[in-house]
């Protein structure tokens, strides 16, 4: 769940520098972004999500500073909350239907895993000893 979260706040960050926003796809954006941004705030024990939050909004393309803050909300279980959850897949359903917005992307971690994106699909098919 941390890569749902990490796509809805860059994707966010990304979507503001963006020309041809109407006022109203920015708006809804920027209070999506704000109300993930206070259920990460609320729920993370310590202020190193925050912290580390704050450094990719003052430069959201630097990729060591998104590694970052991708390792402090793994370490903080915040992908577990059900509040973050829904306030993250909001905000990137708000980002996705913007105009000419193509984000997407996929992380995925572990064996016997399979992950589709938009209108694909996929499956895992496992057989004998998987140890």
């Amino acid at each position: 769940m941390v890569e749902t979260i990490m796509a809805a706040l860059v994707g966010a960050l990304a979507s503001g520098a963006k020309d041809g926003l109407t006022d109203v796809a920015k708006k809804g954006v920027s209070d999506g972004y704000e109300k993930l941004k206070s259920a990460i705030k609320r729920h993370s024990v310590t202020g190193d999500v925050a912290d580390a939050l704050e450094k990719v909004e003052a430069k959201p393309d630097s990729e060591p500073r998104r590694a970052v803050l991708a390792e402090e909300l793994q370490g903080s279980r915040i992908g577990a909350n059900d509040e973050v959850i829904a306030q993250a897949n909001s905000l990137l359903n708000l980002v996705r239907a913007l105009p000419g917005n193509n984000i997407g992307g996929q992380v995925a971690h572990g064996t016997g895993i399979a992950q589709a994106d938009r209108s694909s699909v996929a499956s895992v098919t496992m057989t004998g000893d998987t140890n």
